[in-house]
């Protein structure tokens, strides 16, 4: 979130970033949440957080592409150039 808050600087995009943020966490949690419950409760607690880490680890790749270019999107800022003229 303090990412997002520091290198969104217009306040208009910045509220709609983290209102779908929040939404994509709720629907994450609704839809995962059960499931790795169910295996918590299955099986053990222990097979429930590495299935979960399982579920997060293509995230670390979104990171790691987030690290190399500084946290810019390169493509989208040729786009609004661009489209700036």
């Amino acid at each position: 979130m303090t990412w997002l808050n520091q290198n969104i600087t217009d306040s208009s995009v910045r509220a709609t970033v983290i209102s779908m943020s929040g939404q994509a966490d709720a629907i994450g949690q609704v839809a995962g949440g059960p499931g790795l419950g169910a295996l918590g409760t299955v099986f053990s607690i222990r097979t429930a957080l590495l299935a979960g880490g399982a579920l997060l680890a293509p995230a670390l790749a979104l990171y790691g592409r987030a690290l190399r270019h500084g946290g810019r999107e390169p493509e989208l800022e040729e786009l609004v150039a661009d489209a700036r003229g």
